[in-house]
């Protein structure tokens, strides 16, 4: 797994409302899922990703994600990897910015949200994509929906999980808005959560950890974990492993394709850690648990699964008998751990044992859901030296409870392969099936244990003093011959409480550790305070935890309680020594051995109350809005809903940074925006901040030309520590009044704030307008008191637009956005679209020196989107462009700056195509596909089919020299969303090239020239009806292509309709033979377009280089004749 570096600060309070993706608790970054046959290192990939290894490729204008109120985003990632996003909707909208995590939330879904009925994560639209719900991955929502599921069109509903009392159900993209609306209206639905990803993820980083744990020396004993079932819920099995034979008496698949087989080899490798015989190894790398009965429930895919095929799959683990649940796997970032899963496990947590992953975050308070559960049994990970691994998540949980557990192997374990030998992987993941095979064997030594004894004998019974303190290793490392001849049992991980700042020295926090003597003879026990540390590793003082005795005497089958009393004394502790304490209480056996609890409590740093008191423009309590409180000392937040009364948070004492918005009802249906904050403020007692909207200026623009504003939007921006981001913006539609509170100069961090706008020429409808202002305003430091702007034409540059229809009128969506100057997001003027009655003439006026991308689509969501270049402008500059002119829909890839990206490539003995789709005669645009259009292509490696991928994309493997057919299928289908699909509606191209292996790991590209198109073509992109038609072909080029002279090309012309992916039969159409002449080095087709009045002819051209690479193209109806 990734592991990042030690103790560094993570956002955490900020992400206690985030509860978006799952991911297996080996690593952190999917992009590092990797993993290395141990009897073959060679089986690694390419040293450099080439293209076609997924959906998407660089330069791709964007990926959309239809959100459940029906409003549609769309997202894109700049040169390094940072996000930005905009909604497509006819009604405003908050963006919200926290790190890398974008949210884009409707207003009119906003007071749910807030209220918790809501998931916000539903919003979280790079969440969404990284989860693979954007709208080329699936064609539906999935959603969890506590409560009784209302009748309602467009609702798929799947697993019904009575251990929440919820019900796994797929919205339907294609009309999203009326199902949402009819489960909000439903009183039965409680809530809707986002049915988050699950991924897993794997670090390769030798021996195993069964020596660690002292597993082998009850083995000799006949404890191998027979009669006993652990339940293992991860990626499936290799059930043909070696190792693996014979050890699964149960297996399910949750994903949906009826098959536990893995496929990734994070599954396989955690079994074999709990119950693989070792077999591939003549019994050397044997689990803990050889003999146990292995229950396989697979609830992540290769890449990735649903919250619900997680619970799903406990329910069935727990109703299939499994004494142990193992569970290397959670949530990516920690939550209030009221989540669907952690409500399951606590739900389910007396009937089997759960053992759970910490999480892999490496910082304090970052124990992630499930593990987080109090009925979770929670593992951090530790090394060959019983050192806390740097990744393991620390306690306490964001709530304040202690965690983990206890500690086991989880650095560089040796497991079984899925396929055959052996990988090794670390993570807690790793070190969590060490603890349920070790609970295999504690259940067969002691069948009539309960699960909370089996619980408490692994927590009791660990090593003698741990490496490291209660909130790093829970009670300590795992020791399996002391759990297995445990005799008296301990409660652990208590949680006292907390001491509230300011600290007297006198309040007293007490909890209880009940001690149970399990065996035939009496105990005498002497009891010690031992490990009382704070966050920062530094001891207490002595005194500040006392027990009520030292010494428990305890007959056979007695129990008995400890009181365990912490003082609140503070007084001379270092700042870091504050938050999360943990200790553990030592009670050594007279005889022998030792047994061990673990306690903590919250001590809380200086801290204060910070009431906010917000008003709006008539003075009276604002009702409607959100606020965002961060901590800049340690990059901790929380978000304020504004609801009417002033509201009490609590604080750190120290800098912090308060921004946010609230709304008023405007003019009509319009709403008006205020920004209010303190970017940058100390508090250190208890203070009152009132954000008074009366004192807030008006935002407004003046220009020459008398204009009506079509949309406006505010936005702020702040960089912290390690380039935390924080940030949001209110996209508002026409007729809405801006204002912002005046701040003063921010010192210690990065602030920008703007105002952005979209004015259209006043008194006309929008989409007929004769010219459109797109400005911003742009501030850093402040928000200062002077919010009105006077813009004049002749400092701006000025673009004039030809916008094309296709034979008929057709109505275009212009989407048009620039970029916050510290932050890199996207910020639109307004809600970001306006329309365009095509055919027609504008001209465009923008401010210059920023960049200034500007897409277009036929549709407001599910419609294709073409992207333009991004462009900086230089004041009185003039310039035109065209939109729409001559669709096709075969295309480079192009970066955000108009230069070509790569789409088809060579490293090694593997070959990779990224070919995009939908591009007019301008180059340098890109597109984002929508609902109806659909790509394909198949490759012939020497004359033998390959097989064909599902998408214009894919990677395939070839000999050292080869020859290659390749075959590109781009189509659109005529749908309510594409009403401009009526040129270009199917494009087939197919390449035939010969290819060698490139020297070492280099990345060659391969021939594929995309051709090009110049028709003479009017407003409707039509041609007279008339001989002698010049249409100029030329060639473009991938990044790095040589640019080879082709020495023949011919064409053909046809009104036939191309047969629908029927290739062999398109020779057979009535074509005809179009006359091509060269000149000046441009191959120009003389079409006679006399034939075909009132039609669209398809074109038909073959070109051969100098090289002998070939490239056909069918293009159907690829312009129209008058």
């Amino acid at each position: 797994m990734h592991t990042p570096s030690p103790r560094r600060r993570t956002p955490l309070a900020l992400s206690l409302a985030l509860t978006s993706a799952l991911l297996a608790t080996a690593a952190v970054t999917p992009a590092l899922a990797t993993s290395t046959p141990e009897a073959n290192p060679a089986a690694a990939g390419p040293s450099e990703q080439i293209v076609g290894g997924s959906a998407t490729s660089e330069g791709a204008a964007g990926t959309l994600v239809t959100l459940i109120t029906g409003d549609q985003a769309v997202v894109s990632y700049d040169a390094d990897g940072q996000p930005s996003a905009f909604l497509r909707t006819d009604e405003d909208y908050l963006r919200q910015r926290e790190g890398d995590a974008i949210y884009l939330v409707p207003t009119s879904a906003l007071a749910a949200v807030q209220a918790g009925t809501l998931d916000r994560e539903l919003f979280n639209v790079t969440g969404l994509v990284e989860a693979g719900y954007d709208d080329a991955s699936r064609d539906d929502i999935p959603v969890i929906v506590s409560g009784a599921l209302p009748r309602t069109r467009g609702v798929h509903a799947g697993a019904t999980l009575e251990s929440i009392g919820a019900t796994a159900v797929g919205i339907d993209k294609e009309s999203p808005a009326a199902t949402f609306a009819s489960l909000t209206r439903a009183r039965s639905a409680t809530k809707i959560w986002l049915d988050a990803k699950v991924e897993v993820t794997a670090d390769l980083d030798p021996t195993t950890g069964v020596e660690q744990t002292g597993a082998d020396q009850v083995w000799t004993d006949g404890l191998l974990g027979e009669g006993v079932t652990v339940a293992v819920l991860d990626t499936g099995i290799d059930a043909d492993h070696p190792d693996l034979v014979d050890q699964v008496v149960g297996a399910q698949d949750f994903t949906g394709r009826d098959d536990p087989n893995d496929t990734h080899g994070h599954g396989t490798h955690v079994a074999s850690t709990v119950a693989g015989t070792g077999a591939a190894s003549d019994g050397a790398r044997a689990g803990m648990a050889p003999e146990a009965d292995l229950l396989v429930g697979k609830v992540l895919g290769t890449f990735g699964g649903q919250e619900s095929w997680i619970i799903a799959g406990m329910e069935w683990a727990v109703d299939s008998g499994a004494d142990v649940v193992n569970m290397s796997l959670g949530l990516d970032r920690p939550n209030d751990c009221t989540d669907p899963i952690a409500q399951a496990l606590d739900s389910l947590a007396d009937q089997s044992l759960f053992v759970v992953a910490a999480g892999n975050l490496g910082a304090d308070q970052t124990v992630t859901s499930p593990g987080c559960a109090a009925g979770a049994l929670t593992v951090a990970a530790v090394d060959s030296d019983s050192e806390t691994a740097r990744f393991s998540s620390r306690g306490m949980t964001p709530d304040h409870r202690v965690k983990p557990d206890i500690a086991a192997p989880g650095v560089a374990i040796t497991g079984a392969a899925a396929g055959g030998g052996y990988t090794q992987m670390s993570g807690t993941s790793m070190a969590a099936p060490h603890v349920a095979g070790a609970a295999a064997l504690v259940r067969q030594a002691h069948p009539d244990w309960s699960v909370q004894q089996l619980r408490e004998a692994l927590t009791s019974s660990v090593k003698s003093r741990a490496e490291d303190g209660v909130l790093a290793q829970g009670s300590g490392e795992l020791w399996v011959p002391g759990a297995v001849e445990a005799q008296v049992l301990a409660s652990s991980s208590v949680t006292l409480g907390e001491f509230a700042w300011p600290h007297t020295g006198k309040e007293q926090l007490t909890g209880e550790i009940t001690y149970t003597n399990l065996g035939t003879k009496p105990v005498r026990l002497q009891l010690k305070v031992r490990d009382l540390q704070g966050p920062d590793g530094r001891s207490l003082p002595g005194n500040t935890v006392r027990l009520d005795r030292s010494t428990v005497r305890l007959a056979a089958g007695e129990s008995t309680t400890v009181q365990v009393t912490a003082t609140d004394r503070a007084q001379g502790l270092k700042p870091s020594t504050f938050g999360g304490v943990g200790g553990r209480v030592v009670a050594s056996v007279q005889r022998g051995g030792e047994v061990t609890s673990s306690f903590g409590y919250w001590l809380e740093p200086k801290s204060v109350d910070l009431t906010l008191d917000v008003r709006d423009h008539d003075g009276q309590p604002a009702t409607s809005g959100a606020l965002t409180v961060i901590q800049a000392d340690d990059i901790t937040g929380q978000e304020v809903a504004v609801t009417g009364e002033p509201v009490t948070v609590r604080v750190r004492a120290g800098a912090l940074s308060i921004n946010g918005f609230i709304v008023e009802a405007g003019e009509g249906t319009a709403l008006d925006y205020t920004y209010l904050g303190r970017p940058e403020i100390d508090v250190v007692r208890d203070t009152t901040l009132v954000l008074d909207a009366r004192k807030a200026s008006e935002v407004s623009v003046r220009t020459d030309r008398p204009t009506d504003v079509a949309g406006a939007t505010l936005s702020y921006g702040q960089i912290f520590e390690d380039y935390w981001y924080s940030g949001a913006a209110v996209m508002a539609g026409p007729g809405a009044r801006l204002f912002a509170l005046p701040t003063p100069r921010v010192q210690d961090t990065d602030f920008t704030f703007g105002s952005y706008w979209s004015l259209a020429e006043e008194g006309v409808e929008v989409s007929a307008a004769d010219y459109v202002y797109n400005l911003a305003f742009q501030e850093e430091h402040r928000v200062s008191k002077h919010q009105t702007q006077r813009v004049s034409d002749r400092r701006l540059a000025t673009v004039e637009e030809s916008w094309h229809a296709q034979r008929d009128d057709l109505t275009m969506y212009d989407f048009i956005w620039t970029t916050d100057p510290i932050t890199g997001d996207a910020v639109l003027p307004g809600r970001g679209f306006r329309t365009v009655a095509a055919p027609h003439e504008r001209t465009a006026l923008y401010t210059p020196g920023l960049p200034w991308t500007q897409a277009t689509g036929t549709g407001l969501i599910n419609a294709t989107m073409m992207q333009d270049a991004t462009r900086v402008y230089e004041a009185g500059q003039q310039l035109s462009t065209e939109w729409n002119k001559l669709p096709s829909r075969l295309s480079l890839y192009y970066r955000a700056d108009g230069t070509p990206a790569r789409i088809g490539e060579r490293q090694g003995n593997l070959v990779g195509f990224a070919f995009a789709p939908w591009k007019d005669s301008v180059e340098g645009r890109s597109a984002a596909s929508g609902f109806g259009d659909i790509g394909s292509m198949q490759v012939w490696i020497d004359g033998e089919d390959q097989g064909a991928s599902g998408w214009p994309s894919g990677q395939w493997q070839v000999p050292d020299d080869a020859h290659l057919d390749v075959r590109v299928n781009m189509l659109t289908f005529p749908n309510p969303w594409n009403r401009a699909s009526k040129l270009g509606t199917t494009v087939y191209t197919a390449y035939s090239f010969d290819t060698s292996r490139p020297e070492g790991d280099a990345v060659a590209t391969l021939p594929v020239p995309v051709p090009t198109y110049d028709v003479p073509v009017d407003e409707r992109n039509l041609v007279p009806a008339e001989a002698g038609t010049e249409i100029a072909l030329g060639f473009r080029y991938q990044d790095g292509q040589e640019e080879v002279p082709f020495v023949e090309v011919t064409a053909q012309v046809t009104t036939d309709a191309l047969p629908l992916l029927d290739w062999d039969a398109f020779p057979g159409l009535d074509w005809q033979d179009v006359e091509v002449v060269q000149r000046d080095g441009v191959w120009t087709l003389l079409v006679d377009n006399t034939p075909y009045t009132g039609g669209m002819p398809t074109l038909h051209i073959v070109a051969v280089d100098a090289d002998g690479n070939r490239v056909e193209q069918y293009i159907a109806q690829a312009y129209g004749v008058q």
